[in-house]
């Protein structure tokens, strides 16, 4: 992962309620958008602003089953950053 990436990701994770839809996630298989109602303190549209920020940033997953939208963590890509994280930096110096 890149630098560029890893910053488009932090981009998307902004939000406290993003970073916990993202955690909730990453612990469990899938969930339906409607049940965040319950976990994430907001409106509906604000809700749905962050399931599609994180799902265009590729943090989250989704797929249809009738009326649902089932959502879940791309945890490959979270554990890509949480590595680019861990991973020494070769810039020292400002650059």
């Amino acid at each position: 992962m890149h630098q560029e990436e890893a910053s488009k990701l932090f981009k998307a994770l902004g939000d406290e309620s993003r970073v916990k839809i993202v955690k909730i996630l990453y612990h469990n298989d899938e969930i339906c958008a409607c049940k965040f109602l319950n976990i994430v303190p907001c409106k509906q549209a604000t809700l749905s602003h962050h399931l599609k920020v994180l799902f265009g940033s590729g943090l989250l997953t989704r797929r249809n089953e009738g009326t649902k939208i089932l959502y879940s963590c791309n945890k490959t890509l979270v554990d890509e950053l949480m590595l680019f994280i861990k991973t020494k930096c070769d810039c020292v110096g400002g650059k």
